[in-house]
């Protein structure tokens, strides 16, 4: 990935929600992630000192941020504020278990490049949809019944939530849809009331588009970095899906955490194909 330069290029204001300092920290918040992704680009002493000092900044900010964006929302009688707090509480403990990883592998390319991955899609994801939740009603979804129309539109809402993809340009269409080997696919189980498995494969053009949507920078290659994002917007995806499925069949379903996976489509009751507009994603679905 070429270097972050130190302009907020992640910072949207769509992203506002109208709250001052709420807004001001967010966008703080942007900033450091993408100071994270210069850290990346700097090796050795330099680039440890760097990250202890994000990450010892991420630990407190989150801290003041989350207290400051919580007492608002108690402030206004939020109605979804339990499972909003639920949601820092995990990232919270999330930043500690990454600070572990970092400080044994001795802050490892690998495991900052899958840190920084991982936080800039978080971030991305919670600020376009869970903090916008706060001063704008949201419909309810719409009740889809079948499994199909459901890993559809979770997919579509996903893209277009994390400003990658209007939905409104995402066709499915009919066409024979065999994987390359230079194809990423990321696969998860789900259990519960409805259970198997749902695999989407990412060609490396798409995946690509994908991060330099995210993050304004176009990558060189497909690394650890940028599979750590797409694992973790997927993540997003595959709960989702076991969200609605939950909602829509009255029953208790939940998503394992996804991989990237050599597997597709192997027993699939149903393949499907999504035209984006910036390459075909295939759609491999077993559910009952």
């Amino acid at each position: 990935m070429e270097n972050a330069t130190r302009e907020n290029i992640m910072w949207r204001e769509a992203l506002r929600i109208g709250v001052d300092n709420i807004d001001e920290q967010h966008e703080g918040l942007f900033k450091k992630a993408l100071e994270l992704l210069d850290a990346v680009n700097s090796t050795g002493e330099e680039r440890k000192q760097k990250c202890i000092s994000i990450i010892l900044f991420l630990k407190d900010y989150a801290i003041r941020h989350f207290a400051d964006e919580e007492a608002y929302q108690e402030s206004i009688g939020y109605k979804d504020f339990a499972l909003h707090k639920k949601i820092h509480d995990e990232f919270k403990k999330d930043i500690g278990v990454q600070e572990k990883l970092l400080v044994e592998s001795d802050f490892a390319d690998k495991v900052v490049k899958e840190f920084t991955g991982m936080l800039i899609a978080w971030l991305l994801y919670h600020v376009s949809d869970a903090d916008q939740r706060i001063v704008k009603e949201t419909e309810e979804p719409e009740i889809l019944h079948d499994y199909t129309d459901i890993v559809c539109e979770s997919i579509c809402n996903m893209w277009a939530i994390c400003n990658i993809l209007d939905s409104k340009n995402v066709k499915r269409v009919e066409i024979d849809f065999e994987p390359h080997d230079e194809d990423f696919v990321v696969w998860a189980d789900l259990d519960g009331g409805a259970s198997g498995h749902i695999n989407i494969v990412y060609p490396p053009d798409f995946v690509k588009y994908l991060v330099t949507s995210a993050t304004g920078f176009e990558p060189e290659n497909i690394g650890e970095l940028e599979l750590s994002l797409l694992i973790t917007v997927s993540n997003f995806i595959f709960q989702t899906i076991s969200e609605l499925i939950s909602k829509d069949k009255s029953i208790s379903c939940f998503a394992h955490p996804a991989t990237i996976s050599s597997k597709y489509a192997i027993d699939s009751h149903e393949r499907i194909v999504l035209d984006t507009g910036k390459g075909v994603v295939g759609v491999g679905i077993t559910l009952e």
